[in-house]
């Protein structure tokens, strides 16, 4: 359940024939992950135009996208751990490695590359960003196709749908590839039980590689605005759902304390009621007397301080947060280090904060902005750790009010 809040749960999906001269003809396909069910929400073939899959998908920004047709090259090898300018130019002996971008899918003992102009994808790139297309990821050829086909009724080892023949060995694996215009599905395609034009085959692969790209292998060029706009895009929706996790925390936190002190209040108050209607004896009402400063006491362990506006307090040292500084937990009156397992204390009037920033110059930016808040008595930073595969410093520090 959990994993909805940071992972993508639509994809479009485009596969972007290349007719030459800046013509396309253009298919798409959306998909909307509910729970563990996958839906396809939208299918569009034979779009002539990007301003008409504009109109069709108003909506969307970040696409995933494979490229089909005039200007990608095809070559089937021996198995490739690596495209490097040396065996590049055994595929392509007169050409520059610099020049291209290239593709490599492995099966097995075999590496099926596909290779396309750095110059023509930029220009593909061009006309997407006109219409506010930015692709995340860019694919060449039919080869997402690998991990979905089993959900197809593709049940031979010969599989053909529109302009692509794959043959595959007893195992399911890749033994051959052909790309030719007049190739067509000898029987109508279907996913479980839901038809699918055999045009929106690699559409759908498309969009599932993206949508399922924790799970599956990424089968694309490494195109640097594509790769950007990925990392974007992912960081994007898991600070969303920290941000709802937080809220979450927040709001049971601020629930509980209420909870509590209101149960903690009703037993005073009833208390009170019988030592005014019986009238008790001076020793009976010592005794509420100590009943009562023990619920003070329970009170204050439990972190409750009156008039404290912990949520207040909160939002006065976010609207000074430095914007490369990143939150990842705010705890207020934290819990005390204890060996007694069977007594839980708080740490009275402190917030304990901890996150991410890539220099430490920000960290005491915040700091200094935090001491001119009045409340604010004292700061100190714990500590600062710069994590080289994160390429920032996680740090936590104590605010003292």
């Amino acid at each position: 359940m959990l994993d909805t809040l940071w992972r993508k749960q639509e994809a479009l999906g485009i596969h972007l024939e290349l007719m030459g001269e800046n013509a396309y003809r253009i298919h798409a396909c959306e998909l909307h992950l509910k729970g563990k069910e996958l839906q396809i929400t939208k299918k569009l073939t034979d779009l002539q135009s990007l301003d008409t899959l504009r109109q069709k998908c108003p909506n969307v920004n970040h696409i995933a996208l494979t490229l089909t047709g005039k200007g990608i090259l095809y070559k089937q090898v021996d198995a490739l751990d690596e495209i490097n300018s040396q065996n590049f130019s055994q595929m392509l002996p007169n050409a520059e490695f610099q020049d291209f971008y290239t593709q490599n899918f492995q099966q097995s003992d075999k590496s099926f590359v596909a290779i396309m102009r750095k110059s023509d994808v930029a220009g593909v790139l061009e006309n997407l960003n006109e219409w506010r297309f930015a692709p995340v990821i860019i694919s060449l050829g039919p080869f997402t196709l690998s991990p979905v086909m089993p959900q197809f009724n593709f049940y031979s080892g010969e599989v053909i749908f529109y302009k692509n023949k794959i043959r595959r060995s007893e195992a399911g694996l890749w033994e051959s590839f052909e790309y030719q215009s007049d190739l067509r599905s000898p029987f109508p395609l279907k996913i479980s039980a839901e038809p699918l034009d055999e045009k929106l085959v690699l559409a759908y692969s498309t969009a599932f590689q993206w949508l399922l790209s924790y799970k599956v292998s990424l089968v694309r060029i490494e195109e640097p605005r594509a790769l950007e706009a990925l990392q974007h895009v992912e960081q994007s929706q898991k600070l969303k759902g920290y941000g709802v996790l937080y809220g979450l925390g927040l709001f049971l936190l601020l629930f509980l304390n209420f909870i509590g002190y209101s149960h903690l209040l009703s037993e005073n108050e009833e208390l009170s009621g019988k030592i005014n209607r019986n009238q008790i004896s001076l020793h009976s009402y010592a005794e509420v007397q100590r009943q009562t400063k023990e619920k003070e006491a329970l009170l204050q362990d439990l972190g409750w301080e009156g008039g404290g506006h912990k949520a207040w307090y909160i939002d006065q040292i976010a609207t000074v947060l430095p914007d490369d500084i990143r939150l990842k937990g705010v705890s207020v009156n934290p819990m005390e280090n204890t060996t007694n397992q069977k007594t839980e204390l708080f740490r009275s009037r402190e917030i304990l904060v901890s996150g991410l920033s890539p220099k430490i110059l920000s960290v005491n930016e915040w700091i200094s902005r935090m001491k001119e808040l009045k409340w604010v008595k004292n700061i100190q930073l714990e500590n600062y750790v710069f994590n080289q595969e994160m390429n920032s410093g996680q740090f936590s520090l104590h605010i003292y009010y």
